[in-house]
């Protein structure tokens, strides 16, 4: 599905179409803050994400938050939960962008304070 990486995201979010669509399991819910306030309860999913048009490992096990994208052509955005397990190269003056991966990970372990 299509994807944007977005730095300013601490995790990885699906929409609600995307999730149904791949049947993805729910495990709880948890609050979400984001741009322009704050979600009270959100759907945190269990996936597996196989970047298929990339040589990068695919990772097994992740939890993902469900949000509407409503002004995004995507179903996905990649958060800082799966950039942090890889060096992120993007030049500005091209426009190129590039990842590096030394040790691939299969699980991504959710932050302490992430449920309260």
């Amino acid at each position: 599905m299509p994807a944007l990486i977005d730095t300013g995201a601490s995790r990885t979010v699906l929409t609600p179409d995307a999730i149904q669509r791949v049947e993805l399991p729910l495990i709880q819910y948890a609050r979400m803050s984001r741009a322009g306030g704050m979600d009270d309860k959100v759907a945190v999913h269990v996936a597996s994400i196989k970047f298929t048009n990339q040589k990068l490992a695919p990772i097994h096990v992740l939890e993902v938050f469900c949000c509407e994208l409503p002004t995004q052509p995507v179903q996905c955005l990649i958060g800082r939960d799966i950039l942090s397990q890889w060096l992120f190269v993007y030049n500005g003056k091209t426009g190129d962008w590039w990842v590096e991966e030394e040790n691939a990970v299969i699980f991504i372990e959710p932050p302490d304070d992430i449920f309260g």
